[in-house]
């Protein structure tokens, strides 16, 4: 057998990405996920987006089930943050009884501005 690949840090944090924890882990997140097939809509889904295009760093990833990412529709325009959608996948969902979207974004800054639209720091390549 060959040796297994190096294996990169990983750091699972389960909480609220507005404050505490949670937010402290999306501010450093390399990928996020989120399964949050009941908040595909309303204000739960434009305050969650809004934290995420706020709060991520450029060049995050963001893997979402059934979440569109739109961050001007949000109102995080201002973040000089955008979602672009790298990859889809629909398939069944045995635990909501019908098809779930898998969607892959990464977090694209606009580098004139950085959160909260300051001036932009580094990001990742």
């Amino acid at each position: 057998l060959s040796p297994s690949p190096p294996v990169a840090p990983v750091e699972f944090t389960c909480g609220s990405v507005l404050d505490g924890a949670g937010l402290e882990a999306v501010e450093a997140a390399d990928v996020l996920f989120s399964y949050a097939v009941t908040w595909a809509s309303g204000e739960t889904h434009s305050r969650l987006v809004r934290a995420l295009a706020e709060r991520l760093p450029d060049g995050a990833r963001v893997i979402s089930i059934d979440l569109a990412l739109d961050a001007q529709a949000a109102g995080a325009a201002e973040s000089g943050a955008r979602f672009e959608l790298l990859h889809q996948l629909t398939g069944p969902n045995e635990e909501t009884g019908g098809e779930a979207t898998g969607l892959v974004y990464r977090l694209v800054r606009d580098r004139r501005r950085g959160k909260g639209g300051g001036t932009a720091s580094g990001g990742r390549p």
